[in-house]
C-alpha cells in the first residue's frame, strides 16, 4: 500500500482530510465527544447541553457585539447526530498509523505532519480570537453603562478613543449615530 494509486483507492476523496486531520482536537471537538458519551437520560442531556452551551456560546463571535450560540443551537446539532455520528466522533483513529502504512518518505511524512499542525493552528487561532472578544464582552458592556452607548458604538471606538475618553473621564468624542450616518457611496 505505498504506491499514490494505492492511497487513493483506500482513501478516496478522504485523502485531503486525513492528511490534514489536526494533530490535537480542537475544544468543542474534544468536548462533545466526552458529552455525548455521558448522556444516559433526558434530565442528564438537558444538564449537558445547558453546560455545553455555557462553555462554547462564543464561538459564533467574529466581533465582540455579535451575538452568542443559543442552546437551541447545540439542541438542533445534537438532533441532527445520529447514533452513527455519535460512533465516529467516539471513535478514535489512529492517523499516524495509518500514514505509517504507506512509508511515505521523510520529506513528505515532514509535509504531511506541517499540513496537519497548519489545520490545528488554523482552528486555535480562530477559536482563541472568538473566545478573547467573549472575554472582553464585560469591560465593553460596562464602557457601554458608562458611556450611554449600545455594545456596537463601543466596538466602534478605537482603543487610543477609549483610552484618551478613561483617561479624562468623559465620553469618546465622535458620535458613533453621525459616523454612522455618512452615506459613502464608490465614486
Amino acid at each position: 500500500m505505498n504506491s499514490e494509486k494505492g492511497i487513493t483507492q483506500h482513501f478516496g476523496i478522504n485523502l485531503a482530510k486525513l492528511l490534514t486531520e489536526k494533530i490535537i482536537l480542537s475544544y468543542p471537538e474534544f468536548d462533545g465527544s466526552t458529552y455525548i458519551k455521558s448522556i444516559k437520560n433526558k434530565k442528564e442531556l438537558s444538564k449537558a447541553l445547558i453546560h455545553h452551551q455555557q462553555k462554547y456560546q462564543w464561538l459564533s463571535l467574529y466581533n465582540p457585539d455579535d451575538k452568542l450560540l443559543p442552546i437551541e443551537y447545540f439542541e438542533e446539532r445534537l438532533n441532527q447526530s445520529t447514533s452513527k455520528d455519535v460512533d465516529k466522533i467516539t471513535k478514535e483513529i489512529n492517523v499516524n498509523q495509518i500514514i505509517a502504512d504507506f512509508s511515505f518518505s521523510f520529506e513528505i511524512n515532514n509535509l504531511i505532519n506541517l499540513m496537519r499542525e497548519y489545520a490545528y493552528l488554523h482552528t486555535f487561532r480562530t477559536e482563541m480570537v472568538a473566545y478573547s472578544f467573549y472575554l472582553l464582552r464585560p469591560l465593553l458592556r460596562a464602557l457601554a453603562v458608562k458611556w450611554n452607548a449600545d455594545l456596537s458604538s463601543i466596538c466602534a471606538f478605537t482603543i487610543d478613543e477609549m483610552i484618551t475618553a478613561l483617561t479624562k473621564n468623559s465620553t469618546p468624542n465622535i458620535s458613533i449615530t453621525v459616523f454612522m450616518s455618512i452615506n459613502i457611496t464608490p465614486g
